[in-house]
């Protein structure tokens, strides 16, 4: 029996309304950004990043989304591409503050949410951007030469990662941050805080025993050594032994050579960002309603007077009822969704496929209605480059390694967050339904079968219209991190960078000068683009075995609002 379509109308206004609330500036139809399924936003703030055009960019930034912290996210990434570190620094550390006080939601905003959208919540970045915040505050002090600031800001990102790391062990693939890790512990080192540094160190080696397991990264040779330098530092030979049989480092590599030629010589770590991370989109989603779940949202149906006076108490506790109803049907759809996704991860499928315009979880096989929805997707785009290559002069060229996927991280973690999402969605989505049906049951009293569809159609509409996917990310972070490392005489070096295009095509960027001290570390970053989407094999390798954990269903409150 062929499903019925409810609640999928008024795309069309949609669009039309999307369309007319844009930014007044259009992006170029020529720019690789023109075209793509990034919102205008987005694709605008890439765009101009890449021309490293300021004037433009802080012009776009006043036409952005309504959520401020969006928008110093992004503030904050575009001013340190354009070297503008103090400015950076103001917007993240604003925007850092700002995600603090929303760590925890109010109940207000979450009852909102429960009845309209998850877009009027505010935006609370998940713990990868939080992350994020505090590298590049390190990256921005540096550039700026203040150490002491650079680690204030690595004190702030282990005491996050700490506290999430605590909060979420156990059940997230990302509860730690290897890369942020890596970097806090390398400027503890540098100001010779070695115990500090070790810790930061062994902390990033446990984060990458899960990328190892959920993205396939591995950790790169040059954090093999700075592990096994530290633990020998700090008199932990365990740590050092097997740092050193894992890497296969030599002596010359952990810098035991005479105490002669270390002091001749310090290090210059090159990090390169690479292209820009996976981003949301809004992919409408179908869910079937069951036949006993749909008359279960409607228990007093048949005693119900149509004709009779309803006073306002009568009609609260109609309401209330509806609720009712409308939370325990969830609890029935969901519990069945989460299990098929369950299921279809165990056996190693994908647990949606396509129908007409967008996805469904589940069977059309039985008397069905067919619930719509609107649900962030990740899209990979990278436009990155597919290889990279650090050239310094006086050394040979070393291969870039990988160190970091954002794009992955990015969509595992919320892939695990699917159950919670989906009950917020499936509880709005079911009150709506009930709206819509009594609508068109109020019309065909009123006017026959016309006004009945006539008065469904404006209700579904209207349920539409405030159905849209939360498509907020900070999407100027790079989609991965790559490094290299090289330990060479004191001195002034020539850094360059050769770039490999998808279709093999190479080209150099030059990173200018840079000063190698004695016995230091010096940290040298840049921000490239190109024509590769990015580690697509990687990606969906990502959301391979997610365990979907049944969210807890406490909606006391809802039922009494």
């Amino acid at each position: 029996m062929r499903p019925n379509h409810l609640l999928t109308l008024g795309s069309a206004a949609l669009l039309v309304l999307s369309c007319a609330s844009g930014p007044q500036f259009r992006i170029p139809p020529t720019s690789p950004f023109a075209g793509s399924s990034l919102s205008h936003y987005d694709a605008l703030l890439r765009h101009y990043v890449v021309a490293g055009d300021t004037a433009a960019l802080d012009l776009i930034d006043q036409e952005g989304p309504k959520d401020r912290l969006v928008r110093l996210l992004n503030r904050g990434l575009y001013l340190h591409r354009l070297g503008r570190y103090e400015a950076s620094n103001d917007a993240l550390q604003e925007a850092e503050a700002l995600a603090e006080e929303r760590y925890t939601k109010s109940i207000t905003q979450n009852l909102a949410a429960f009845i309209i959208s998850d877009n009027v919540l505010d935006y609370t970045p998940p713990a990868h951007e939080r992350a994020m915040i505090h590298y590049y505050g390190m990256i921005n002090y540096l550039a700026l030469g203040d150490l002491d600031e650079a680690l204030v800001e690595a004190r702030k990102a282990n005491s996050y990662l700490f506290r999430y790391n605590r909060d979420n062990e156990g059940r997230r693939s990302y509860s730690n941050d290897a890369f942020v890790q890596y970097v806090a512990g390398l400027l503890h080192s540098s100001a010779g805080d070695e115990n500090d540094a070790l810790v930061s160190l062994r902390q990033a080696d446990s984060a990458f025993r899960n990328y190892e397991a959920r993205y396939g990264i591995y950790p790169p040779r040059p954090f093999g050594r700075d592990l096994a330098r530290a633990a020998i530092r700090v008199g932990v030979p365990e740590v050092a032994e097997r740092a050193i049989d894992e890497f296969d480092l030599t002596d010359e590599e952990l810098g035991l050579e005479r105490a002669a030629r270390r002091d001749a010589t310090g290090d210059l770590l090159v990090i390169v960002e690479n292209g820009f991370i996976a981003h949301r989109t809004e992919q409408k989603l179908f869910i079937p309603l069951l036949k006993q779940e749909k008359e279960a949202l409607f228990p007093e149906e048949s005693e119900r007077d149509s004709t009779a006076q309803v006073d306002r108490d009568a009609e609260r506790r109609r309401k209330q009822a509806e609720r009712r109803a409308a939370i325990e049907v969830t609890g029935s759809v969901l519990d069945r969704t989460v299990a098929e996704m369950n299921r279809a991860s165990r056996e190693r499928r994908t647990y949606y496929r396509q129908h007409e315009d967008g996805v469904i979880i589940g069977s059309t096989d039985v008397d069905v209605d067919l619930i719509s929805f609107a649900w962030p997707a990740y899209d990979l785009d990278a436009h990155a480059v597919a290889a990279v290559t650090v050239e310094v002069s006086g050394s040979r060229a070393v291969e870039t390694a990988l160190i970091d996927d954002l794009s992955a991280i990015a969509a595992r973690d919320f892939e695990e967050e699917k159950p919670k999402i989906l009950v917020r969605m499936i509880a709005r989505g079911l009150l709506k339904y009930i709206a819509v049906l009594k609508a068109e049951d109020a019309g065909e009293e009123a006017g026959g079968k016309v006004l009945g569809f006539l008065a469904k159609l404006g209700a579904t509409v209207a349920a539409t219209l405030t159905e849209r996917a939360d498509v907020r990310s900070w999407s100027l972070l790079p989609a991965e991190l790559r490094i290299a490392r090289f330990t060479l005489p004191a001195g002034t070096r020539v850094v360059s960078l050769s770039l490999v295009d998808e279709h093999g095509a190479r080209r150099v960027l030059d990173l200018g000068q840079v000063e190698i001290r004695p016995g230091r570390l010096t940290i040298k970053t840049a921000f490239v683009t190109g024509d590769y989407r990015g580690a697509r094999d990687r990606f969906r390798a990502a959301n391979a075995k997610v365990d979907y954990a049944m969210p807890a269903l406490d909606t006391s409150e809802q039922e009494r609002r």
